[in-house]
């Protein structure tokens, strides 16, 4: 029974805040994945929305594209797509940065 209330207490992210304006480094993300209210340039909406697949196992879909507001990154490294549905946090690609 110990080791069941560990793994759940592992797991359950409902708790975690983490401001909009912060992101966390993702070794496993594939791009730049934002919650709705994380700052981002040049917004537009999707012409081609993209199609997350969730450790879970469920899949979520991007709604709009920009560039994160880093001016010093270059351009490819920027590009960033808001997916709603995110839980707690942006998600910063390491291999894309």
């Amino acid at each position: 029974m110990k080791n069941e209330f560990v793994q759940e207490a592992c797991f359950d992210v409902s708790g975690i805040k983490i401001g909009v304006e912060y992101a966390i480094a993702d070794a496993g993300a594939t791009g730049h994945f934002l919650i709705p209210e994380a700052p981002l340039d040049e917004v537009l909406t999707s012409a081609n929305p993209l199609t997350i697949h969730m450790p879970h196992g469920g899949t979520l879909k991007s709604t709009k594209e920009g560039m994160l507001p880093i001016p010093w990154l270059p351009k490819e490294a920027r590009k960033a797509h808001v997916v709603p549905g995110l839980a707690h946090a942006s998600l910063v690609s390491i291999k894309v940065l």
